[in-house]
């Protein structure tokens, strides 16, 4: 073999090298932002759950006093919180938001029917 011919192998082989490198690199880019948009995501559902719980500490009525004056009404609050639930689970950003408006919904409902 040449020595032209074995540069060109050991240049084809480098280059070779440096793709796949430049390749790993780019997959691991994305699998980074992947993980930071998982991240992102995930203070993004912790944010709107915090929040909630915030808003409804505000109020004086509590999951026992609604259980026992509406249970049935109670039972819907905890299927609410059930697909809020499942909805983080899925990673679900708009089926959370919903639940989360429902259980606001279903509160301020047991806020008129109970304090009037």
């Amino acid at each position: 073999m040449s020595l032209k011919a074995l540069a060109n192998k050991v240049l084809q082989k480098n280059y070779q090298g440096n793709v796949m490198e430049t390749k790993s690199f780019q997959e691991e880019k994305l699998e980074n932002a992947k993980g930071s948009a998982k991240e992102t995501q995930r203070e993004l559902f912790e944010g709107l759950f915090h929040n909630l719980a915030g808003w409804l500490k505000t109020f004086d009525l509590t999951a026992e006093q609604i259980e026992e004056q509406r249970p049935q009404l109670y039972g819907d609050i905890q299927n609410a919180i059930s697909e809020m639930d499942a909805a983080w689970l899925r990673e679900d950003q708009s089926g959370f938001k919903a639940a989360i408006t429902r259980i606001e919904v279903l509160y301020l409902i047991a806020l008129q029917e109970l304090q009037g």
